[in-house]
């Protein structure tokens, strides 16, 4: 069954261009839903100058068989229509609040960034070595980086920890979030001589690691950013903006 608007039905017939007795019921109709106050038939007959029978004539007209259940319905429009305000208001501010922690961690992470591009631009290799949450979005920065003639060599230290410990003097960049990222900083750390290695991370161990902090962002896991959507977001956000300054 199709849904029927009756708010929508009344607001049409009170813009008709003809002036009719349809279209003052409609109008006073308006003020009532507008004012969230519906009033007694017989009251609302007397403000349209019109008797109660001709109220209940409008409403047949428009399909409803009288004043007492055309007021239900739009009560019932009118309740839902706040409803639908309000959690759109709601979503309006948890989005507002969202993009404003977003645009406040890229400010932050900005020198890190400035790092990473300036080593690129240098030496136009790189390892990028993710956990397995992070896999899909390190592969995107793969992609972008190979269009700039960056030779890229992507590791997921869960399939391949030998090749982690080979890191030497290559510029790395490790991509710590998810369930597993204690043990890969345990790695960045056992390579922590290569002064080229870049780290973000959301452990909630980062106070017992040994980081270069010029070269490391931590996403405070407390945060509602540390959720994997999130981080997916700022991941694939992050390899667009190395991507925009590599020469």
């Amino acid at each position: 069954m199709n849904f029927v608007s009756y708010t929508n039905i009344i607001r049409n017939l009170s813009l008709a261009y003809i002036d009719s007795t349809d279209k003052l019921i409609a109008q006073e109709m308006m003020k009532c839903i507008n004012n969230r106050k519906f009033l007694k038939q017989t009251i609302f007959s007397d403000i349209c100058n019109v008797s109660p029978s001709v109220i209940t004539a409008f409403c047949k007209r428009i399909k409803v068989p009288g004043y007492k259940e055309l007021v239900y319905k739009l009560q019932l429009e009118t309740e839902m229509m706040d409803n639908f305000r309000s959690n759109i208001l709601e979503i309006e501010g948890n989005t507002s609040r969202t993009l404003e922690s977003i645009s406040t961690l890229f400010f932050e992470i900005r020198p890190l960034l400035n790092n990473i591009i300036n080593v690129l631009n240098a030496r136009k290799e790189v390892v990028i070595v993710s956990t397995f949450q992070t896999i899909e979005s390190c592969l995107f920065l793969e992609k972008l980086l190979r269009q700039k003639g960056i030779k890229v060599n992507v590791i997921d230290w869960s399939l391949n920890l030998n090749e982690v410990t080979k890191i030497v003097d290559t510029p790395a960049i490790y991509f710590a979030f998810g369930p597993d990222n204690f043990r890969l900083h345990n790695l960045y750390n056992a390579s922590k001589e290569n002064k080229f290695n870049f780290l973000f991370s959301s452990s909630f161990q980062v106070s017992k690691l040994d980081i270069n902090e010029d070269n490391s962002f931590i996403v405070n896991p407390e945060t509602k950013l540390n959720s994997w959507m999130y981080r997916k977001v700022i991941m694939e956000l992050i390899s667009i903006l190395i991507f925009e300054k590599i020469l």
